[in-house]
């Protein structure tokens, strides 16, 4: 009986699965904490676990169909699927042309960003807190591996897809993808330095704008009681000036 010998990646997986099911057993344990509208510093924790260690498997799972798509559209075939937790590969048949590569290469990633990015917008569209967090912390995660982590990895012996999607022969895919991997990278700089979809940020705000509601509501109302007060004041004046006349 063969055996098949274990990558360090396989490795790696397997001690971030044991990961994983601490995470799920703790989140398990915490849920009745994790699920309020108050969001502790052990919330926030199991939170950003469970973006990392339950999620993203997921984020990886999409990542190789993606490639699977982009396979079987330019008329291959998918010899070979595997999807090992936290990292997989497919292995593609055909006659390709170099655009055809290319393009396989990008989809399991352009799926990867499109995940990350979708997660962002969704953190202001939200209301419970908890939710915001962890799309918050699932984009983050997402975003970094896909668009910082992976690349300079690619490029580093393993030869990842992103050796494929930059090989700038590929005229002018491959220079179009650069400038808009580089405006991306531009654009999360801005959102997550400003913190413009930070959860926490977007909570004071909720409170503080909430509170300010607050205020005026109780203006308003101090205002027409006033109005009241006076209308009163002035009906009983006229009263004790007609009974004054007579």
């Amino acid at each position: 009986m063969n055996i098949p010998s274990l990558s360090p990646f396989d490795w790696i997986s397997i001690a971030y699965s044991f990961l994983s099911l601490d995470t799920l057993r703790r989140l398990v344990k915490h849920w009745t904490s994790v699920w309020d509208e108050q969001v502790t510093e052990l919330d926030r924790f199991l939170i950003q676990r469970t973006a990392l260690f339950l999620l993203i498997p997921i984020g990886v799972l999409f990542h190789e169909l993606g490639h699977v798509i982009a396979t079987w559209q330019v008329g291959g075939t998918v010899v070979e699927f595997q999807w090992r937790i936290f990292w997989g590969y497919i292995i593609p048949s055909g006659y390709f042309t170099a655009v055809e590569y290319w393009w396989i290469a990008l989809s399991g990633n352009v799926v990867s960003i499109a995940l990350g990015l979708i997660a962002l917008p969704a953190v202001v569209a939200i209301k419970k807190q908890v939710i915001k967090e962890l799309l918050y912390s699932f984009a983050v995660v997402q975003l970094v591996y896909s668009l910082v982590f992976y690349p300079v990895f690619s490029f580093t012996g393993f030869e990842g897809d992103w050796v494929k999607i930059y090989d700038f022969s590929v005229r002018p895919y491959a220079q179009i993808t650069l400038v808009i991997h580089v405006g991306i990278l531009v654009g999360l700089w801005y959102v997550t330095s400003r913190r413009l979809l930070d959860p926490t940020k977007l909570r004071v705000q909720s409170d503080a704008r909430a509170g300010e509601m607050i205020v005026d509501s109780s203006k308003d109302a101090i205002a027409h009681v006033s109005t009241a007060d006076i209308s009163s004041a002035d009906e009983d004046k006229d009263k004790h000036e007609e009974c004054h006349d007579r």
